[in-house]
C-alpha cells in the first residue's frame, strides 16, 4: 500500500531529463523547405537546437522536449501522452504547448533571417553564457598550402611540421561528432588544394554534420569539381574575392548559379577603396 509519504515523494520528484546527446534531422527530398536540424540535450535536460547551423535556440527543459519529439519525428498523440505524464498537465495543455513550438519553428525555418527574439517570442541568451557540452562549430584547417600566386607569409607553416592524414581528419570528424560538435568548416591555407577535400566532406555528411568551406574560389571555376563538393554534401560557402584573379570570377559565378549558399569576404585596403562601391 502506497503512504502518503511515498505519495508526496513521487509527484514532487525532481522530472529526470532525456538522455544527453546529439539528435539530428534533414528533410526528405521532396520537401521544399530544405532544412535540417540538430539538437544537443545537455545532462541538465536544457537543450540547442541549431537551425541549418545558422540560429542557435537555447531551450530549456520542457522547451528541449518538444524539439526531441519534432526532430524524433514522435505522433502526436504520444507526444502529448509523454508530456502530459511527466509534467503532471492536462492533454489539452500538452497540446496546445506543442503545436505552439511547432508553429514557431516552422516559421523560423521558412523565413531567412527571422530575428527569433523579436518575432517569435524565443527568450534570448548570450553565446556561452551558461554551462555547455561542446563548442557549435568547428573549424578544420586542412593545409597551410597556398596557390603559387599567394603571399607564401600568408600561413603559419613555419608552426606546422605536416599536414595530417586523411583518416586522422576522418577521426577528428567522428570525436566532433561524438562530442556533440554539429557543424565543421574546412579551411587552410587553401583548403581545395587537397585532394581529400570531397572525401572529407562526405564523411562529414554521413555522420550529419553540416559543413562549409572557406575558399579563394579559384578552384570552383572548374564545374565539375564544384558539382563534386556539392554531391559530397557541401551545405555553404565563403569564398574569399581576390578582385585582380578573373579565375576566382568564374568560381563565384558557377557558385552563384548552383544550389549553395554563397558568401562572400572582400577586405578593403588604402589601393582598393575607391572602386570597393562598384566592385560590390
Amino acid at each position: 500500500m502506497t503512504t502518503i509519504r511515498e505519495y508526496l515523494r513521487r509527484r514532487f520528484a525532481p522530472i529526470q531529463p532525456l538522455a544527453a546527446g546529439v539528435y539530428h534531422y534533414i528533410s526528405p527530398p521532396d520537401d521544399p523547405r530544405n532544412y535540417r536540424l540538430h539538437l544537443r540535450l545537455e545532462t541538465d535536460g536544457n537543450g540547442i537546437l541549431i537551425v541549418n547551423a545558422a540560429t542557435v535556440l537555447h531551450l530549456n527543459q520542457t522547451a528541449a522536449e518538444y524539439a526531441y519529439h519534432f526532430v524524433q519525428q514522435t505522433p502526436g498523440e504520444q507526444i502529448v501522452r509523454s508530456m502530459s505524464e511527466r509534467y503532471r498537465v492536462r492533454r489539452e495543455q500538452a497540446l496546445q504547448d506543442y503545436r505552439d513550438f511547432a508553429e514557431r519553428l516552422d516559421t523560423l525555418i521558412n523565413t531567412p533571417d527571422l530575428d527569433p527574439v523579436e518575432f517569435l517570442g524565443f527568450d534570448r541568451r548570450l553565446p556561452y553564457a551558461g554551462d555547455i557540452s561542446a563548442p557549435y562549430r568547428l573549424d578544420c584547417a586542412l593545409t597551410y598550402r597556398l596557390p603559387p600566386t599567394a603571399d607564401p607569409s600568408a600561413a603559419p607553416t613555419k608552426r606546422v611540421t605536416r599536414e595530417l592524414t586523411t583518416p586522422e581528419w576522418e577521426c577528428i570528424l567522428d570525436k566532433a561528432w561524438q562530442g556533440g560538435i554539429p557543424h565543421v568548416v574546412f579551411t587552410g591555407g587553401e583548403p581545395t588544394l587537397r585532394d581529400d577535400l570531397p572525401l572529407l566532406i562526405a564523411h562529414a555528411e554521413a555522420n550529419g554534420q553540416v559543413s562549409g568551406l572557406l575558399t579563394d574560389g579559384a578552384r570552383l571555376a572548374d564545374a565539375a569539381y564544384l558539382d563534386t563538393l556539392l554531391q559530397t554534401g557541401l551545405d555553404h560557402l565563403l569564398i574569399v574575392l581576390q578582385p585582380e584573379n578573373e579565375q576566382i570570377w568564374k568560381g563565384l559565378q558557377n557558385a552563384l548559379a548552383a544550389d549553395i549558399f554563397v558568401a562572400v569576404h572582400f577586405t578593403l585596403t588604402p589601393q582598393n577603396s575607391s572602386g570597393a562601391a562598384a566592385l560590390l
